[in-house]
């Protein structure tokens, strides 16, 4: 039976993946791989390589692609690589919508070996990432996996992965924003509708209390699932006033059945504000923009209310 998620061995390197632009990391440390001067899998996540990959794919290399595989071979597969480095063994990134392509040696002007790049996987360069935190693949897999190996995994085990490194990046960048995009278009929902799904039963009193009580940590676990604290405290404060806007009642309808509002920053995170229910205002998207880059002026703030002028408009707005 065919598989769609995997696990799969690239060897180990010393340099940890951080340097994969410099050609001194082409080689690998496995006497091996040492012996023919293969490092292949030191360039899968360098995704510009001229002459191979291009605006929608990206070429890479893994020892286990050179067997037979159960995997399926629709381009709709995601393959987790794992490395093992000295600090153990992990998981250090995707390539989605990947397959396995005919084994092929292409010339590369950073890969010296006189017989070319052997490369046999390929992924989409829109669902393709190198973590940039590396995750302990001891927390989902027990089992070792074999210098040239491959496990394949289920489908919630491979969500709980992408919702792991999300939960570790420290701040929301190209990287966060593309592991949302990946994530949404494999699994048909979106991180926020996930949590969503997790908050929706919670009582009012319960709400404020799991707010409490994560106002420390830097991330959340629900349902044996990671989540960045910021993300599951917005979550929160959403369900707590019902999904609605607060300047309009009004809230997008997603086709994956979830509403869709947006929480506003009273202070900014750059200075210093929190993820509170006294900080947070759930807006509508149009209303957030306003907010955001509108003419407004506000004439008061405590923990429980706010006062302002939108763009000529008043508002008095409840923050318990």
């Amino acid at each position: 039976e065919p598989k769609k998620f995997a696990l799969v061995n690239i060897t180990w390197n010393n340099y940890e993946w951080k340097k994969i632009d410099k050609e001194s990391d082409t080689f690998s440390n496995f006497e091996h791989i040492q012996a023919d001067n293969i490092g292949h899998e030191h360039l899968n996540f360098k995704f510009d390589k001229s002459g191979i990959d291009d605006e929608t794919f990206v070429l890479g290399y893994a020892p286990a692609f050179s067997k037979n595989l159960k995997l399926v071979a629709d381009g709709s597969a995601i393959v987790f690589f794992v490395s093992n480095s000295k600090n153990g063994t992990k998981i250090v990134g995707i390539y989605g919508g990947a397959e396995r392509v005919e084994e092929k040696r292409y010339p590369h002007k950073e890969f010296k070996h006189e017989e070319g790049l052997l490369l046999n996987i390929r992924g989409k360069k829109s669902h393709s990432i190198h973590f940039s935190r590396y995750l302990d693949k001891s927390r989902y897999k027990k089992s070792s996996i074999g210098r040239a190996g491959i496990n394949y995994i289920k489908k919630d085990l491979a969500e709980k992965i992408i919702l792991d490194e999300i939960a570790e990046c420290d701040e929301y960048d190209a990287s966060t924003l593309k592991l949302h995009h990946i994530f949404e278009d494999v699994f048909g929902r979106s991180v926020e509708g996930n949590l969503q799904s997790i908050v929706k039963d919670m009582s009012k009193d319960q709400l404020k209390k799991s707010l409490q009580e994560s106002s420390n940590s830097k991330v959340v676990e629900r349902h044996g699932q990671m989540y960045k604290r910021n993300d599951y405290a917005v979550a929160l404060i959403k369900e707590y006033r019902e999904h609605k806007c607060q300047m309009c009642d009004k809230a997008i309808l997603k086709k994956d059945g979830t509403l869709y509002v947006e929480g506003a920053h009273i202070k900014p995170k750059s200075e210093g504000g929190g993820e509170t229910l006294g900080n947070i205002l759930v807006l509508c998207p149009n209303h957030h923009k306003e907010f955001d880059y509108g003419s407004s002026n506000i004439t008061r703030h405590t923990d429980d209310a706010i006062e302002l002028s939108l763009n000529g408009t008043k508002y008095a707005l409840s923050l318990t």
